[in-house]
């Protein structure tokens, strides 16, 4: 995990840790993680949910806005996580060209 919370310490470097950054930063965890054949995937989100908590501790200072963040990665992430996890698998279809037609009617 510690090696985890270093590379994704690399790849936010100077960037700002708030409510507005940490779904990304999920992302990114979780794009790493997937690399990891020899973990299964309820592990590798216990891995990115528990680097996305270290992350927080680490990086926000003010005890309020910490407090919410470590709200959301309890609260929102999970569920972000097997969303996610659901559209690469194919097992949830967004139908966005239906979507686009409608906004872009020329498509």
């Amino acid at each position: 995990m510690s090696r985890l919370y270093d590379e994704i310490e690399t790849m936010i470097n100077g960037k700002k840790v708030d409510a507005s950054s940490i779904i990304s930063i999920a992302t990114l965890l979780m794009k790493t993680v997937e690399t990891y054949s020899d973990v299964k995937g309820i592990q590798k989100k216990e891995i990115v949910l528990a680097v996305l908590r270290k992350v927080v501790e680490e990086k926000i200072s003010s005890p309020e806005e910490r407090a919410n963040v470590l709200f959301l990665v309890e609260q929102t992430v999970p569920p972000v996580i097997d969303a996610l996890v659901a559209v690469d698998k194919g097992q949830l279809k967004i139908k966005i060209q239906k979507g686009c037609k409608s906004l872009f009617p020329c498509c």
